[in-house]
């Protein structure tokens, strides 16, 4: 049950999350970012280690014992112990180039690589929040971005954000270290020559990073927007800000599920715990049906927003 997005450009976000999504896919790298990030190193080591610059796996002995019978004392590998030993050894580079595994504190600190960007989409939606309540005649005061985050519930909140970025990173890549160590299985028993097995671990790790990776920077930023979105709300009172409006992007684009809820307007309270059961019309795909969260991202990928309802 998923909703993603699969052209490269992608339209303007109702969020104004653009450029700080941008910049955490950059970090992340892949070959559809602008510049070499991390993925990307992790992606280079594999690549050197199995098969452009070392064959650390052997592969080459093994084709030469295979058009060579019979060839019992060629050195050879035992398959099982060759997988784990490979499988640790990527653990460690997914932990030290991606992950970038710290303390529990640490993270919840914003010492993260992560936090950076979690922390930019919160300040951006605090401050759109109460431009918007300033332009609907709320008296409101206006906080510089160091005031803004060492506000109690601000504080509160981020350091819950950062460490749900950091677990849901922890996942992918643990995810990532699985499926790597499946696939060098499979290379192993199709013998593959070590630029054939290279190939197959790097396809996959792109294909990771493009899709689990990048929709996991895009989603965190827009939980970050939306926490922050309620947080301003709430904090001008409920007597001002007595619900909020669901807004999509308003574009062809738009999942049949946000387009649903597109007007509607929920309490503060709804859009912080409240879920809602989406049941696709005859037209829309059967695989949409389920339950969603009340507010954005209600999917992977969500681009949608929350507007004040005054009075």
């Amino acid at each position: 049950m998923s909703v993603t997005t699969t052209t490269s450009a992608r339209l303007a976000q109702p969020s104004g999350t653009d450029s700080i999504e941008a910049d955490f896919l950059a970090a992340i790298g892949g070959r559809r970012a602008s510049s070499y990030g991390r993925a990307d190193r992790v992606r280079g080591l594999v690549r050197k280690t199995v098969g452009y610059k070392n064959d650390a796996l052997g592969l080459t002995a093994r084709d030469q014992a295979k058009l060579a019978e019979p060839r019992e004392t060629f050195p050879r590998q035992d398959r099982d112990g060759l997988l784990r030993e490979f499988e640790q050894w990527f653990r460690e580079v997914l932990r030290d180039e991606l992950l970038v595994a710290m303390s529990s504190q640490s993270v919840r600190g914003g010492d993260h690589w992560t936090a950076e960007y979690i922390r930019r989409a919160y300040l951006k939606a605090w401050q759109q929040a109460t431009g918007r309540l300033q332009q609907q005649g709320v008296s409101t005061e206006t906080r510089q971005p160091e005031a803004i985050v060492q506000l109690p519930v601000a504080r509160s909140h981020l350091r819950k954000l950062y460490m749900r970025t950091y677990e849901n990173l922890d996942s992918v890549t643990d995810d990532m270290a699985t499926t790597i160590r499946q696939e060098l299985a499979s290379g192993l028993e199709a013998g593959e020559n070590p630029r054939q097995m290279a190939s197959r671990l790097t396809d996959e790790i792109d294909s990771i990073t493009n899709t689990r990776l990048r929709t996991l920077a895009r989603t965190e930023v827009i939980h970050s927007h939306t926490e922050a979105t309620l947080d301003r709300y709430e904090r001008a009172g409920a007597d001002t800000v007595r619900h909020g409006e669901w807004s999509d992007a308003d574009d062809s684009r738009v999942c049949p599920i946000c387009s649903t809820l597109d007007g509607d307007e929920y309490s503060i309270s709804e859009f912080r715990t409240g879920t809602f059961t989406f049941e696709p019309s005859g037209d829309e795909p059967d695989h949409l049906a389920g339950e969603y969260r009340l507010s954005p991202p209600a999917h992977p990928n969500c681009r949608c927003t929350i507007l004040p309802v005054i009075g």
